[in-house]
């Protein structure tokens, strides 16, 4: 199975996304298949899917938490609106 994260970052931007992402100074972590993020009318959407929530997990604690520390909190303007679930089915990736 795939884990699937939904993280809708209501009232968002670029701009806040921008500021966490200059924070950020990690590689691609293991375990993740695919992220996306943009702009939606609702604020700022980001996907990710994951091999399983423990990897997601661990990189929520060992990166994005020391990047809101360092930056004093969550550059975002509300609390975001996250929607988990298993993938029942999933198509491959092309390589890159």
């Amino acid at each position: 199975m795939v884990f699937v994260r939904l993280t809708l970052f209501p009232g968002a931007t670029a701009q806040h996304y921008a500021r966490l992402q200059q924070v950020l100074d990690a590689p691609a972590p293991p375990g993740r298949h695919f992220f996306a993020a943009g702009p939606t009318d609702a604020g700022w959407q980001v996907v990710q899917a994951w091999h399983s929530e423990a990897d997601l997990d661990r990189f929520d604690a060992e990166v994005i938490a020391p990047a809101y520390e360092a930056l004093g909190g969550s550059p975002f303007p509300a609390d975001p609106v996250v929607t988990d679930f298993e993938a029942v089915q999933t198509a491959p990736v092309p390589p890159h």
